[in-house]
């Protein structure tokens, strides 16, 4: 019975039907009567005991019957249709065939004297004062429910559907090919009963209880299943597309079927499940407690976790292509060698997590817990860590092309062996870092924060970074053609033999820098801040270091060949054994014209 018992079905029982102080109606003995084939319809019997009737074939079409003993009837081939059945008892009563499109069957309530047979007492009951007055003056002191009982009753082949039940209790019903579509069954208990070949379409169970039942090759298609208690139930045979599960315990012996597709499970209990080997293309688990259970070998593209609670599980090697995982708490969860490409784990929880040797394309990890997750040999392509925490991560020979990694903090990370291609790294944080296993191309360091660096040797071609602070950073030996430096913090930074063919570094500060033998040719150097730099032996062919300032700086043995040196400024410049042949040196009437300002405007007087 509910916890609640609805004010007006009290007060209304009173009123209407006068049963104050009665237990039951006045019984009529029909047991036994032959009413086969008759024609009953809109009929009225309340309190008739038709045990043992015969009601084979009759027409019951929009009946009621209110407290009626049907236990042993036949109502085979009979036309129940719109009927309304309250508190019937049907044991062992026969409906093989019967029609009850639309039938109505309902428990009832009954307002009683004695607190002792009580369901509830209206202490309990949700009153207002005006009813729970008019039930004492009648001496009411609770309420007690009769259900709707049917025990070893037989509806195969029956038609149910469109049917609604309401505290009803089915006990060892066969339910074999009935056609049950539509059917509303409200606060129903089911045991041990059984479906085979059943159709079920479009059914929904709330606040009901499934005990032993089994459902062989039934028809359970869009389903909606609320609240209600199921244990050891056999659901293995059946067809559940499109049907939903919405805050059940799935935990007690259930055996769900190999092909789940389309189901929907809404803060379900599932801990420890096996879902092995099932088919779950597409379906939904939300907010459901998934800890502990078994996904091994599982059809899983498109499947949605949203806000799941799944720690510890193992989901490697399997294909989560397009998978939802929005907000799933997934601790510790393992992926190695999964396929996550176009998954979604934005705001997930996936401290600890394993995605070792991932295929990861197109991966959502915006505003994601991924604190100490493990990346070792994965493959990112075009992933998304917008705001991601990734503090205590392992990017150990990863490779990653085209992601947002913008403003993360590296320090916190191990990066080893890693590749990295069209990489964004705006704004984050590599001070003090040695990167020397690690390859960047055509990544983006703007505005990042890479003191100290130590990246001797490694391949960073066609790299941003501009506004960087790289100062004291050792990029000896890089291979850095057409990097741009624009306006990048390069003080007391090591670029001895570096080969920086074509770079930027209009505007930089490369004060104190240490240059020996660096490629520089073609490098624009434009406005840079040279001073005390040391470029000895370094091969600077058509550079242009137009207006930079290089006072104490070493040029000696640097090849300077056709190199634009128009309006460098500076003394004490070394330039000794330096190679200038063809060189552009300052342009008088160029650096007049490029001091020139217009006058300023006379003052009105």
């Amino acid at each position: 019975m509910p916890g609640k018992f609805p004010a007006d079905d009290i007060v209304g029982r009173l009123r209407d039907e006068g049963l104050a102080g009665d237990t039951s109606p006045p019984v009529t003995d029909r047991a036994g009567v032959d009413w086969s084939g008759r024609d009953l319809s809109g009929e009225s019997f309340s309190g008739v005991d038709l045990s043992g009737a015969n009601l084979r074939g009759a027409n019951l079409s929009h009946v009621r019957m209110e407290q009626v003993d049907l236990s042993g009837a036949d109502l085979s081939d009979c036309k129940l249709g719109g009927a309304i059945l309250v508190a019937v008892t049907c044991e062992g009563t026969r409906f093989c065939g019967a029609d009850l499109e639309g039938a109505v069957v309902v428990g009832s309530l009954m307002p009683v004297k004695d607190a002792a047979e009580a369901d509830q007492l209206l202490a309990d009951l949700d009153l207002e004062e005006e009813q729970r007055a008019a039930l004492e003056a009648e001496e009411i002191v609770g309420v007690r429910g009769l259900p709707c009982r049917f025990v070893k009753a037989d509806f195969t082949k029956a038609l149910l559907a469109e049917t609604v039940c309401t505290e009803c209790v089915f006990e060892e019903v066969r339910f074999d090919e009935a056609e049950l579509r539509g059917a509303n069954l409200f606060s129903a208990t089911i045991r041990n009963c059984t479906f085979t070949g059943a159709r079920l379409e479009r059914v929904t169970v709330f606040r009901g209880e499934l005990v032993g039942c089994a459902f062989p090759d039934s028809r359970l298609e869009g389903c909606e299943f609320t609240e209600t208690s199921i244990e050891n139930c056999d659901l293995s045979g059946a067809g559940f597309g499109e049907s939903r599960f919405n805050s059940m315990n799935l935990t007690r012996d259930l055996k769900l079927p190999e092909d789940l597709r389309g189901m929907t499970f809404s803060e379900c209990r599932m801990e420890r499940m096996d879902f092995s080997g099932r088919e779950l293309a597409g379906v939904e688990f939300l907010d459901c407690e998934l800890a502990g259970a078994s996904f091994r070998d599982a059809g899983m593209q498109g499947v949605s976790l949203e806000g799941s609670r799944c720690a510890d599980l193992d989901l490697s090697n399997l294909d989560l292509t397009e998978a939802d995982l929005t907000g799933a708490q997934m601790e510790k969860v393992r992926l190695t060698g999964a396929n996550l490409s176009h998954a979604d784990f934005s705001q997930a929880d996936l401290r600890g997590a394993d995605f070792s040797q991932a295929k990861m394309d197109t991966v959502l990890l915006s505003e994601a817990n991924l604190e100490n997750a493990v990346f070792r040999g994965a493959t990112l392509e075009f992933c998304s860590l917008d705001a991601a925490k990734l503090d205590g991560a392992d990017l150990s020979e990863v490779r990653v092309t085209g992601t947002d990694l913008e403003s993360v903090d590296f320090r916190e990370l191990t990066i080893r062996q890693a590749e990295f291609t069209q990489c964004d790294f705006t704004g984050s944080t590599f001070t003090g870092l040695d990167l020397r296993t690690c390859r960047f191309f055509n990544c983006d360091f703007a505005g990042s924060a890479m003191a100290r660096v130590v990246c001797d040797g490694i391949d960073c071609r066609q790299c941003n970074f501009t506004r960087a602070d790289l100062t004291e950073a050792r990029l000896g030996a890089i291979k850095g053609h057409y990097c741009d430096f624009t306006e990048a913090e390069l003080q007391g930074a090591f670029l001895g033999k570096a080969d920086l063919l074509g770079c930027r570094f209009q505007g930089a500060n490369l004060a104190g820098v240490r240059a020996e033998e660096a490629r520089m040719d073609r490098a624009a150097l434009t406005e840079a801040n040279c001073r005390e730099g040391k470029f000895t032996a370094a091969s600077m062919l058509y550079m242009d270091a137009s207006h930079a300032q290089i006072e104490g700086a070493d040029f000696s043995r640097a090849n300077l060949t056709q190199a634009n040196l128009h309006a460098v400024v500076g003394n004490r410049v070394n330039w000794s054994g330096a190679n200038r042949k063809g060189s552009l040196e300052t342009d008088e009437e160029l650096l007049q014209a490029e001091q020139w300002k217009p006058p300023r405007p006379s003052q009105p007087s």
